[in-house]
């Protein structure tokens, strides 16, 4: 019996050894396609990013244009045409 184990015992190894070659180049391909998704995500997020940017600085702008807006038309209404000035209580 021990012969007939020691005889298969480098078919044991060899199925050993092609078992552990084969798990290590899963494991490697596993490593590569998760290396080349977070590539794509960085990417994307520096894509996105910059679209951000481009975006809060026209809100930027058109918030200061319409401030700017705002403050003209403050200084252009007449408060004396109303019939009312500031601080007055309201009458019937």
């Amino acid at each position: 019996m021990p012969a007939l184990l020691l005889s298969l015992l480098p078919y044991v190894l060899g199925v050993i050894a092609v078992a552990s070659v084969y798990g290590w180049i899963r494991h490697q391909g596993t490593k590569s396609a998760e290396a080349k998704a977070e590539a794509k995500q960085e990417h994307v997020r520096e894509v996105l990013e910059k679209k951000i940017d481009v975006a809060v600085s026209k809100d930027e702008a058109v918030d200061k244009k319409v401030e700017e807006q705002i403050e003209a038309i403050k200084k252009t209404t007449d408060v004396t045409r109303s019939g009312s000035h500031p601080g007055d209580t309201f009458k019937f």
